[in-house]
């Protein structure tokens, strides 16, 4: 019976080709890695995640072949919330178990052994996602045209872009106004009674962006993707006047990922010089939204450790990992479907507090349950995909989805230049992406529905007006 089974064996693995046979090694170390946990020292485990962080990194730039391909920005970004601090504990003498202001204590060793095996879990599941896929030849033949519907929603989405210009202007305006006046937290702080009341602009917002991806979704001209950006982006980066980097930072990132992947690959040189410049820019954003909440302020700080502040501020999206971990008497699976949840019930940010409803949201359960009088004043934890997985279904939900996760990044990034409602589909899902290792899971589902919803019926309508004239 035992050579039988040895000889089946070794014929599953002669049949399989090199990226089944990683992936194959790669499912067999993760369900080893759950049972051994509290064998292994946390010393050990960080070394192995941060050996993880850098092989995923380079075998998904192996595979994409492009280092701007959302795949690896993806686990750039989870490097630079999940495993800074790590990478950098040993250079400023700050371990990344240290919790923040909200509780200001040390995690267990417990707690930092299973924070570590989410992000090697996470790490695993990742690869082999990547590596299970089949790239499909999605090339479109030479000559082939976009159809009448889509020429049309090109041309009328870059002039409602250039008309509804000035109108979100004046919004930033507005809230560079109340940011001024009440401070950073004041945008967030619903809970407090102090934050500001939405407008018919803040409407607008949400239609100048969906313009903008119905524009990339048409997959126009190299000239006209390369004008409608700067103009989006030179508008959104206003939101760094207010202290928001991530209300700017997902939308960089998908403009030049979608730019490399479909039109033209861009040097190494640039990127690098693109990243220090734009890292500036987001410590100094940072810095002055300390100084508008009273806090520490350094400003003697050299090169060196202005670069090394970033990273340990921006790192601190670890902790929450840590806290999914210790409130494991709490976890249920509306952990992870709360957006769904949200977007059924009707709930918003504004709702979870006065409606008491903190347990329907995991970033708003886990920072009541930490320290309920900074929640009352409008701080947050924050989330992170990880975590939510995490706290909704262990570590077997974590490697599950991330499989599936690296899986879904391929399959949208192949997709085909014509196919319109897919490739909206596909910038939606960019855009939350790279807010995930901070953000929820599933954030974008909701925005997917609306946004591919109402394209669904603005074609119908560019239909309906094309067969009007043929008629005439």
């Amino acid at each position: 019976m035992i050579s039988g089974f040895h000889c089946l064996a070794n014929t599953l693995v002669t049949r399989m080709n090199n990226k089944q046979k990683v992936s194959l090694f790669l499912a067999v170390l993760a369900l080893c890695q759950v049972p051994l946990l509290s064998y292994f020292e946390v010393e050990f485990l960080k070394y192995e995640c941060l050996i993880l962080d850098v092989l995923s990194i380079v075998i998904g730039y192996y595979v994409a072949r492009n280092a701007l391909h959302p795949y690896v920005l993806f686990l750039l970004v989870i490097n630079l919330f999940l495993c800074s601090r790590i990478w950098i504990e040993d250079m400023i003498d700050y371990p990344f178990y240290y919790t923040t202001f909200l509780s200001g204590y040390p995690f267990t060793t417990d707690v930092q052994r299973d924070m570590l095996c989410m992000l090697i879990l996470s790490f695993l599941g990742l690869n082999m996602g990547l590596l299970l896929y089949r790239q499909k030849n999605n090339v479109v033949q030479d000559g082939a045209l976009p159809s009448f519907p889509i020429l049309t929603l090109q041309t009328w989405a870059k002039r409602a872009l250039l008309l509804l210009t000035p109108f979100i202007l004046f919004r930033f305006y507005e809230m560079w106004s109340y940011v001024s006046q009440y401070g950073y937290i004041a945008l967030y702080a619903v809970q407090a009674g102090v934050a500001r009341e939405s407008s018919w602009l803040d409407y607008a917002a949400v239609v100048y962006q969906w313009l903008f991806f119905v524009f990339l979704a048409t997959r126009p001209s190299r000239k006209d993707m390369l004008k409608f950006s700067v103009l989006f982006l030179l508008v959104i980066s206003c939101n760094l006047l207010n202290g928001s980097r991530g209300g700017f930072a997902p939308f960089l990132l998908l403009v030049v990922s979608y730019y490399s992947m479909f039109y033209d690959r861009i040097s190494g040189g640039k990127i690098v010089a693109g990243l220090v410049v734009i890292l500036t820019v987001f410590q100094m954003v940072g810095m002055s939204r300390n100084l508008q909440s009273d806090e520490t302020l350094v400003v003697d700080l050299t090169p060196e450790e202005m670069a090394l502040e970033f990273f340990r501020q921006q790192g601190v999206s670890i902790t929450i990992l840590g806290y999914a971990d210790q409130l494991k008497d709490e976890q249920t699976p509306m952990d992870v479907l709360y957006p769904l949840a949200g977007m059924v019930l009707g709930h918003t940010d504004a709702d979870y507090e006065t409606k008491d409803n903190v347990y329907y949201s995991f970033p708003h359960k886990v920072t009541y349950l930490i320290n309920p009088h900074l929640y009352a004043q409008g701080f947050g934890a924050g989330s992170s995909y990880i975590a939510e997985l995490y706290s909704s279904g262990g570590f077997i939900l974590l490697f599950l989805a991330n499989i599936l996760l690296a899986w879904l990044i391929m399959y949208l990034a192949n997709t085909s230049p014509y196919a319109l409602y897919r490739n909206m589909g596909m910038l939606i899902f960019l855009q939350h992406l790279f807010l995930m290792p901070r953000g929820a899971l599933l954030g974008f589902i909701e925005p997917l529905i609306k946004y591919e919803l109402l394209l669904y019926i603005v074609v119908w309508l560019v239909k309906m007006k094309g067969k009007e004239r043929k008629l005439c």
